[in-house]
């Protein structure tokens, strides 16, 4: 490959000039003055033949390494295993680099030709056309050429994606039941338990922590919820003596609920046991994550207000639907943990607030969940 580095240098420089602007000589020049579009147009098809040239001298470079890469490491392994001796190896490695130098050679030849006849071409225009030209904001100038991604891109131009970056955003739909824990227990709640519900969306970063694992992740975003306390029997929250309780009221009071709006931060530490692959042409591992079992533990901090909208139903010579938005003493800022497990995409997840709904009562309650989690 004797001319080989001279003959690539020579691309460098030369497809340099779709980041060069090309100007007639001469200052503060008439808009008729400039350069010509028949010029233009020829400096650009000029520009795209050489870079098309380049581009083919590059691809064939690495395509011959990668072959070559590919061959070496199944001769290690033979030699590794013992079906090889080391001399049989070195032998077949020297044959294989020969050979796949040797191609890359005929390519660069053959490309020699191609470029002299576009530089020809060059010339001959040039030769009919009188404009004289310079090139100005060289100080800026930069080879345009696209060799293509690395293999740790997210996708190559043309084929599948081989691998996910380490950080991604995901979209979250979770919804579920939701109710309060008194004192800690989780029975006997006021609350009716089927038909308290909750719904959340959220927009999350997954990012994979450990380079050469796909085993642990760090998952983390904002998300937006919205829960409804349906309370048993015909009560409404209250405020008396500076505790939120739960009133009493007669039978023509009906279908009450509490509803609760938070924007959420979530952390969680995600264990997912999808496999890493192995690309078959060449050997390396990639990473695709929410393909098998996963868990997640972390916690959550809500921020709302201390107010909840109350909704409910009553009867007086007629049917009454009331909203109805008081102070109730919801802490405004109430921390929280959680777990889930799933498969794939789909998750349960379950969510306990460590921080008291109502801020100043003596009987402790705190709001949990259990949900079906989408994330896409």
């Amino acid at each position: 490959m004797k001319y080989s580095i001279a003959f690539l240098a020579f691309l460098w420089i030369t497809t340099g000039y779709s980041q060069i602007r090309i100007e007639r000589e001469g200052e503060h020049l008439e808009e008729k003055e400039k350069i010509s579009k028949a010029t233009d147009q020829s400096l650009k098809a000029f520009d795209y033949k050489v870079s098309q040239i380049a581009v083919d001298i590059q691809n064939t470079t690495v395509r011959e390494k990668e072959h070559l890469r590919i061959r070496v490491d199944s001769i290690n392994n033979l030699i590794e295993t013992n079906v090889l001796t080391e001399e049989r190896g070195q032998t077949l490695k020297s044959k294989f680099a020969k050979e796949a130098s040797d191609r890359i050679e005929k390519e660069v030849v053959r490309m020699q030709d191609s470029l002299t006849n576009v530089v020809q071409s060059r010339v001959n225009y040039a030769m009919k056309n009188g404009e004289f030209l310079k090139v100005a904001d060289t100080t800026k100038r930069a080879a345009t050429i696209m060799i293509g991604g690395t293999y740790d891109s997210h996708q190559k131009k043309g084929e599948h994606i081989l691998g996910e970056r380490r950080s991604n955003l995901r979209v979250q739909l979770m919804y579920g039941i939701s109710n309060l824990a008194t004192d800690g227990a989780f029975a006997n709640s006021e609350i009716r338990y089927i038909p308290s519900n909750f719904v959340q969306f959220g927009l999350h970063v997954k990012t994979r922590l450990l380079k050469h694992s796909n085993l642990l992740y760090l998952r983390y975003g904002i998300a937006w919820e919205y829960s409804n306390l349906k309370p048993s029997g015909h009560r409404l929250f209250e405020v008396q003596n500076g505790q939120t309780v739960l009133a009493d009221y007669d039978e023509r009071f009906t279908k009450s609920r509490l509803a609760l709006g938070s924007f959420q931060i979530p952390i969680y530490l995600e264990f997912d046991f999808t496999p890493k692959k192995i690309d078959s042409k060449t050997g390396r591992a990639y990473f695709l994550s929410e393909r098998s079992l996963r868990l997640g533990f972390g916690g959550y901090v809500n921020f709302g207000n201390s107010s909840g909208k109350q909704v409910y139903r009553y009867k007086d010579q007629g049917t009454y639907r009331v909203k109805q938005r008081t102070d109730l003493d919801i802490d405004k800022t109430r921390f929280g943990v959680g777990s889930y497990i799933g498969y794939r995409s789909w998750a349960v997840q379950f969510q306990y607030e460590l921080t008291p709904l109502f801020k100043h009562n003596t009987i402790e309650q705190k709001v949990w969940s259990l949900g079906l989690r989408v994330d896409i």
